[in-house]
């Protein structure tokens, strides 16, 4: 259920009336490993497996390969939504101290927010190495689309974020919406690691601005491109450099902005090189 239902009272052309308005869902998912607390995230209710799968691995608390990985909903009585997710999961597979990587309370507006300390920053994945992968500037328009004509949450009630995984060539691989920009993120990955489409996802897209955290899991998945309709911030750029990422900001009426690796986005200028080649 990503969407719900409002009373409210709607000022136009120098009068009020009363309305009826969808707006985006939000509410607490608890998030335990081996039913010790790690977080309680605020999230758009559904695929929540998904999410937490995602989160975990870009939290850097499970790696990617687990495939035993086991997820015990709870679920409130009057409403039927998740409203704690139980990871069971065997220690050998968990990575360092997870009960000290969050806080009890990640805003679904910043997942950054909820950590406990930045220790653990220091420690990043390692760089990309993708020689001679190309991006077609072609892509950019169909791929931004693509996102934006599954983003049914948001055309109902204007107050959601997506994210979209595509195939170097341009293919739809999946995309989710959240309230939360990080969430959506993070239900892409999860999904790419529930279907062991790691291989495949090469493009990710975004429908907000580009933060920091937004490239980190993004790089952590592996990823080397990155699509926004908005602008990254300046820290983003620089761990984008750090990563070996291509990223690229303003994504809409056919144009963009690279901001990194600029190199990699390229017109191929005749029909015997096609995107995703390497030279």
């Amino acid at each position: 259920m990503e969407t719900g239902k409002a009373t409210a009272r709607r000022y136009e052309e120098g009068g009020f009336e009363s309305s009826e308005e969808t707006l985006t869902e939000e509410g607490p998912l608890q998030i335990k490993v081996n039913g010790a607390p790690f977080t309680v995230t605020m999230r758009t209710p559904g695929h929540d497996r998904e999410l937490v799968r995602g989160l975990l691995f870009t939290e850097g608390v499970l790696p990617s390969g687990v495939a035993d990985l086991d997820l015990v909903e709870q679920k409130a009585p009057e409403s039927g939504l998740t409203v704690c997710m139980n990871v069971r999961v065997a220690k050998k597979d968990i990575i360092g101290d997870f009960e000290n990587r969050r806080s009890l309370l990640a805003t679904s507006s910043c997942g950054l927010c909820g950590r406990k300390d930045l220790a653990d920053l220091e420690n990043m994945p390692p760089r990309l190495r993708e020689a001679g992968l190309q991006l077609s500037a072609t892509l950019v328009e169909p791929i931004m689309s693509a996102m934006r004509d599954h983003q049914n949450a948001f055309n109902r009630s204007g107050g959601s974020h997506a994210a979209g995984l595509f195939t170097m060539e341009g293919d739809l691989i999946v995309v989710y919406e959240d309230i939360g920009r990080h969430n959506a993120v993070d239900k892409v990955i999860g999904w790419m690691l529930e279907n062991s489409a790691e291989n495949q996802a090469k493009i990710m897209s975004v429908s907000g601005r580009i933060s920091f955290e937004i490239i980190l899991k993004a790089w952590r998945a592996r990823v080397p491109f990155l699509m926004a309709v908005s602008a990254p911030s300046t820290l983003a750029v620089k761990m984008a450099e750090e990563a070996g990422m291509t990223i690229l900001g303003f994504c809409r009426g056919g144009r963009a902005t690279v901001y990194s690796r600029p190199e990699r986005v390229v017109v191929f200028p005749s029909s015997n090189q096609t995107p995703g080649s390497r030279t």
